[in-house]
């Protein structure tokens, strides 16, 4: 594949031109010929530039989900949801913070009902 056509895309029907400068991103153009550790990390590192600190609320969901898909049960993911919003509020700012209150609250309430029902 030629990476050089897709430093420059255009859609015509949005009237809409990207331009993406890929040579920074030597992992994306070489897969097969990593050299470093940084350079197989490269994507990851380029989606948290993209996203900023929303990246994080983004693998936060994705654990949460993840949990709730291999245990099937509420407590186990309500328990992730506690730690990971308690150490998000820590350490995200204000706006990423707000995403991990709203995680807390449910997590709270969601341990609280099971202890009440009793399963």
């Amino acid at each position: 594949m030629n990476w050089e056509n897709l430093s420059n895309i255009t859609i015509p029907d949005y009237n809409l031109s990207i331009n993406l400068n890929l040579s920074n991103y030597t992992a994306i153009q070489n897969l097969t010929h990593l050299s470093s550790v940084e350079q197989f990390f490269t994507p990851v590192f380029w989606w948290q530039d993209v996203l900023g600190n929303w990246f994080f609320t983004l693998i936060y969901f994705i654990t949460v989900g993840m949990v709730y898909l291999k245990t099937n049960s509420i407590f186990p993911t309500a328990l992730t949801m506690l730690l990971l919003s308690a150490t998000m509020i820590v350490l995200m700012p204000y706006e990423v913070g707000l995403v991990a209150y709203l995680g807390l609250v449910l997590g709270v309430f969601a341990v609280l009902y099971l202890l009440i029902r009793g399963d």
